[in-house]
C-alpha cells in the first residue's frame, strides 16, 4: 500500500510511505515519519530524517518505532485473492499469444505488413490499460476550531498493477496537500484519486493549491481540471483522463467563525464524499456524485457546499433547501472524506438502502492530524475488509438512490400536475398565442404570524450561502382560454424570497392547509413565482440536460434541463434583477414577451449558447411541481442551429451561469421521446420538473404523429 499525511500546525511537515504489506495501518507509519520531522531536525552526525521511504525499508523503520505490524497474509481477502489469480492468468495467456505470433512467421506477414498484436493488456502495458482495474484510494482533509489543517490519502494501487509502481497516493504534492492560512490566505486542503501516474504527471494537487489561493473553489476546481488535467502536455496520448480532487478552504470571520466551502470534481463516473464533525451527537454523512448517464470520456463534474465552524457550541444548522449543505456547527475537527472507485463502491455498507448515513466510526476529539490519522487507519481497515461485500447489491442500491430517493415506478401524478399542456396545438404556442392580465389581487396572501419568520430564516440562510440573493418575480394564479382560444396567464407579484420561506420551507404544508381553511385556496399564502424550462434541440437532433451543481436552491445534484425565472424588472426595461417594480411600471404584451425570451436567456447563460443561434420557441404545457409546494412552471421547445461539439466548446469556455451546473449531457430526440420506457437509468437522476418537461415533449410528439401517448396522464 501507498500512503502520504501533510500537517500544517507551526511548522509543515510531511510523511509517505510505499509498497508496503506488513503494515497493519500505513498512514500510522506516515504520520509517524512526519512527527519524527518535527522532533528531531536533524539525525545523528547532521544527517537530515527521511520523508518518504518505501518497501522493506519502510517496513523494518515503522517496526523500530514502535508501529503495529502485520503479516502479508493478514491483508488479504479471499475475493481479492481470487480476482487476482483470475487475472494473472489472463496476462500469462496473452503473454504467452503473443511470444507465439511473434514467433510464428506464418503469422508475422499479413498482407505485406507486419502484425501488431493488439488483444489485450500484458504486465508490461502499464496500469491504465484494464477496463476493469479498480481504484480503492482514500482521502481525508481535517479542519480543527483553530484553523489547524491537514491532509491524507492512503491506497493500495491499481489491480494487476506492475510489481514495484508507486501511484500518487505517496507523491509528494501529488496524493495530498494541506496549508494553513496566513495574511488573509485561507487555509487549505486537497486531496487526489484516480490514475496515479495522470495525477502525477500533471501535479494535479498542488496546481489546485495554487489556484485556490486566488480562485473562488469553484472556479479553481473546474480551471485545474480543464487547464492542468486534460491540456497536460505530457497526458496528450491520454484519451480518457481520470482524476478526482476533494478541496476544503476556510477563512476565519471576526475570530470567531469559521466560513468553510467544500469542493470536488471528478471525471471518473462516480465519487463518493463523506462528511462529520467529531462533536458528540454528529455521525459521518455521504453524498454520491455521478456523472451523467452516457457522458463521454473527459467530462467534468464540479459540486460543493458551505460548513460553519463555529468556537462556541452550537447545535446543528437545519438547512432549508439542499444546496446549503450546512453540514455541521462544530468546536471540534471537521472532517471530509473521499473514497472513489471507478466502477462502484466495494461495500453495500457504504450506501444504506434507506439512509444516507454511514457507520458512526468516531474519529478521536483532537487535533486535526490525529484526526485523520485516525480516520485514514479506519479507512484502510475498511478497504482489507470490503472485498468481501456483493457489488451487485450496492450497485443496485447506488443507482436507486441516486436523486435521493426510490422511484422506480414514477408516474405524473405523483410528484406533478398538470394546469395545461397544449393538446389542440401539438407543436406548442407562439408568444402571440398568450396574454396576460396583471394584477394585485393575484400577489400573495400574509398571514401575521408567519411574515416574521419568513424575514428572520431569510437573514440567517443568507450567512450559509453568499451565493443566494432576493429577486422579484412574477406570481401565478391561474391560466384560462378565451373566446379566441389564446391563453390567458392571471398573473401577480412576488419575490424570490417569499417562494424559498413558503414554497420550500418546512412549512409549507402547514400554510396550504391555512390557505384552503381561510382562502378556500391551498396555494393562497405561498409565493408561486412562475418559472420557466424547457428543452433545446441541438442541429444534430439531440436534447440537452444538465447536471444541476450541489449549491443551487433546487434539484442540486440531478439531472435537469435548462430553465429559471421571467423577470419582471426586464419587462420593466430594467436590466438590474435586485430592482423591484411596480405593478403600474408593467405592460401586458411585455409581460407576456418576457415569459418566452426568459428561457432563451436561461438556455444563454446557463449553457453559454448567443441568442441568434436558438429560434422556433414554443409553449408545451404548464405543470405545478409537488416537490417544490406546487409551484407553477412553464414548459417550452426550442431550436439551436449549433450541434454538440460546438455547444459543448462553448459551453466549457463558461458564462453567466454555466457554474449552476457541471456538465452537460446529450441525447437524441428519439431518445428522449421515450426515456421513460427505454433510457431508465438516465430517467432515474432527473428531477420531478426534468421529468415533467420530458413528458411534455414526449406526448405533444406523439399527439402530432396521431398516436395515443404511453404516459398515463
Amino acid at each position: 500500500m501507498d500512503t502520504s499525511i501533510s500537517q500544517q500546525t507551526s511548522c509543515g511537515y510531511y510523511g509517505a510511505v510505499s509498497g508496503v504489506g506488513t503494515i497493519r495501518n500505513p498512514i500510522t507509519a506516515a504520520y509517524e515519519l512526519a512527527r519524527q520531522q518535527q522532533i528531531s531536525p536533524l539525525l545523528s552526525l547532521g544527517r537530515i530524517p527521511p520523508c518518504h521511504l518505501t518497501s522493506a525499508g519502510a517496513e523494518e523503520w515503522a517496526r523500530e518505532h514502535g508501529v503495529e505490524m502485520c503479516s502479508r497474509d493478514d491483508l488479504k481477502s479471499a475475493s481479492a485473492l481470487e480476482n487476482w489469480e483470475k487475472y494473472s492468468k489472463m496476462i500469462e495467456s496473452n503473454k504467452a499469444r503473443k511470444r507465439e505470433l511473434e514467433n510464428n512467421d506464418d503469422n508475422d506477414i499479413v498482407g505485406g505488413k507486419k502484425a501488431k498484436v493488439t488483444n489485450g493488456a500484458t504486465a508490461d502495458d502499464g496500469d491504465n490499460n484494464d477496463n476493469n482495474a479498480r481504484l480503492d484510494t482514500v482521502g481525508v482533509v481535517v479542519l480543527d476550531q483553530f484553523g489547524k489543517i491537514a491532509a491524507a490519502t492512503s491506497t493500495g494501487g491499481l489491480m494487476m498493477k506492475t510489481p514495484g509502481r508507486i501511484g500518487q497516493s505517496s507523491t509528494f504534492g501529488c496524493g495530498c496537500w494541506s496549508e494553513s492560512g496566513y495574511s488573509g490566505q485561507p487555509s487549505i486542503g486537497v486531496v487526489s484519486t484516480g490514475a496515479g501516474e495522470q495525477l502525477i504527471y500533471s501535479s494535479l494537487v498542488k496546481q489546485c493549491c495554487e489556484q485556490l489561493k486566488t480562485k473562488e473553489p469553484y472556479v479553481a476546481v473546474h480551471d485545474v481540471i480543464n487547464e492542468g488535467l486534460f491540456k497536460c502536455p505530457l497526458l496528450t496520448h491520454v484519451e480518457d483522463k481520470q482524476a478526482g480532487l476533494l478541496t476544503l478552504t476556510s477563512t476565519v470571520q471576526d475570530g470567531n467563525e469559521q466560513t468553510v466551502e467544500v469542493v470536488w470534481g471528478h471525471t471518473t463516473r462516480s465519487m463518493f464524499v463523506g462528511h462529520m464533525s467529531t462533536e458528540a451527537g454528529c455521525v459521518p454523512k455521504i453524498v454520491c456524485s455521478r456523472l451523467p448517464s452516457g457522458a463521454p470520456p473527459n467530462s467534468l463534474n464540479v459540486e460543493g457546499g458551505w460548513i460553519r465552524v463555529t468556537k462556541e457550541n452550537s447545535k446543528k444548522q437545519s438547512p432549508g433547501s439542499a444546496e446549503e449543505m450546512d453540514f455541521c456547527s462544530s468546536t471540534t475537527p471537521t472532517v471530509i472524506v473521499i473514497e472513489q472507485d471507478e466502477d462502484e463502491m466495494s461495500s453495500s455498507e457504504d450506501l444504506p438502502p434507506e439512509s444516507n448515513t454511514a457507520e458512526d466510526k468516531r474519529v478521536p476529539d483532537a487535533a486535526a492530524d490525529q484526526g485523520v490519522v485516525a480516520l485514514v487507519e479506519a479507512l484502510e481497515e475498511h478497504i482489507h475488509q470490503s472485498e468481501r461485500d456483493n457489488h451487485e447489491k450496492s450497485q443496485q442500491q447506488q443507482m436507486s438512490q441516486i436523486d435521493g430517493h426510490y422511484d422506480d415506478d414514477w408516474s405524473m401524478d405523483d410528484d406533478v400536475i398538470i394546469d395545461y399542456i397544449a393538446t389542440d396545438r401539438c407543436d406548442g404556442l407562439n408568444v402571440d398565442d398568450c396574454r396576460v392580465e396583471l394584477g394585485s389581487q393575484y400577489n400573495r396572501k400574509t398571514l401575521a404570524e408567519f411574515e416574521g419568520k419568513i424575514e428572520l430564516r431569510w437573514t440567517e440562510r443568507l450567512k450559509t450561502n453568499t451565493r443566494l440573493f432576493n429577486g422579484q418575480k412574477f406570481r401565478f394564479d391561474s391560466v384560462v382560454t378565451d373566446g379566441d382560444k389564446n391563453l390567458v396567464f392571471k398573473l401577480g407579484l412576488t419575490q424570490y424570497r417569499d417562494y424559498v420561506e413558503t414554497n420550500l420551507s418546512d412549512d409549507v404544508a402547514w400554510l396550504q392547509k391555512k390557505g384552503k381553511e381561510m382562502l378556500n385556496n391551498s396555494q393562497g399564502y405561498l409565493a408561486e413565482p412562475l418559472a420557466v424550462g424547457g428543452v433545446v434541440v441541438t442541429a444534430d437532433g439531440k436534447v440537452i440536460f444538465q447536471q444541476r451543481s450541489a449549491w443551487v436552491a433546487e434539484s442540486a445534484g440531478q439531472l435537469d434541463l435548462p430553465g429559471g425565472h421571467p423577470e419582471p424588472s426586464e419587462a420593466a426595461g430594467c436590466n438590474n434583477l435586485t430592482t423591484f417594480v411596480e405593478m403600474e411600471d408593467l405592460d401586458a404584451r411585455k409581460v407576456i414577451e418576457e415569459i418566452f425570451q426568459s428561457q432563451i436567456k436561461e438556455v444563454r447563460d446557463e449553457v453559454n449558447i448567443p441568442v441568434e443561434h436558438l429560434a422556433d420557441i414554443k409553449l408545451l404545457g404548464i405543470v405545478r411541481n409537488r416537490v417544490t409546494g406546487n409551484r407553477p412552471v412553464c414548459y417550452f421547445k426550442m431550436t439551436c442551429s449549433l450541434n454538440e461539439a460546438e455547444i459543448r466548446e462553448l459551453y466549457n469556455q463558461g458564462g453567466a451561469e454555466t457554474d449552476e451546473s457541471t456538465g452537460l449531457l446529450f441525447l437524441s430526440t428519439q431518445k428522449v421521446y421515450t426515456m421513460e420506457k427505454d433510457e431508465v437509468d438516465t430517467w432515474k437522476q432527473l428531477c420531478p420538473s426534468g421529468k415533467a418537461a420530458v413528458t411534455l415533449f414526449s406526448i405533444t410528439h406523439q399527439l402530432s404523429m396521431e398516436n395515443r401517448p404511453f404516459q398515463q396522464v
